[in-house]
């Protein structure tokens, strides 16, 4: 009986709609339904990827909220008309700034809080990826934490991320590069 009872609630579909594997029902079989569902809340809500992805989408709100504030910087403008004229190069700058400029014309607008949209996604997936640094190089939440706090918070990035420019995508491209070059075998860096 108890063999079968434990088959049939591999998966246990609590009334609330949590859904727990076998492992976790056999952690939590002994505990209340009550217990039981706080303690899927704790393990899955409060998981580093979790906090991850709070920590973005803090990050993204305070720059759409804050985005519109103040008028086009000079080289929004500049890169608004060069995105008219898509080319393979600039004297002055690399042709993606422009490709971006013209994915988010025509994706969205070419409203100031529209153009500075792709920045500010920018922004929170750096921390996306700094997050996913912290773990791959062994952090638990507690270093998730203060990793995504101080991107978070840093007065380069918030100024980054609020203005279209390249600034605000060339530090994602050199943490995703880093993130793709971790060894996977080493355990602890010192």
């Amino acid at each position: 009986m108890n063999h079968e009872h434990h088959q049939r609630s591999s998966k246990l579909h609590l009334r609330s709609g949590i859904k727990m594997d076998g492992d976790q029902y056999a952690h939590c079989k002994n505990m209340r339904k009550e217990d039981a569902i706080i303690q899927f809340i704790k393990n899955h809500w409060t998981s580093p990827y979790a906090i991850i992805i709070y920590f973005a989408l803090i990050k993204l709100l305070i720059h759409l909220f804050t985005n519109g504030q103040h008028g086009y910087f000079l080289d929004e403008l500049y890169f608004l008309a060069c995105s008219e004229h898509l080319d393979w190069g600039y004297v002055d700058f690399a042709p993606l700034v422009a490709v971006i400029t013209k994915l988010s014309r025509v994706l969205f607008d070419d409203s100031l809080s529209a153009i500075r949209f792709l920045p500010a996604v920018a922004g929170a997936l750096l921390i996306v990826l700094t997050g996913l640094i912290v773990t791959e190089l062994g952090g638990k939440r507690f270093a998730v934490m203060l990793g995504c706090l101080c991107v978070l918070v840093a007065p380069v990035y918030l100024a980054f991320d609020t203005l279209l420019t390249m600034n605000a995508f060339e530090p994602l491209f050199w943490l995703y590069d880093f993130l793709r070059d971790i060894p996977r075998d080493v355990k602890y860096y010192v």
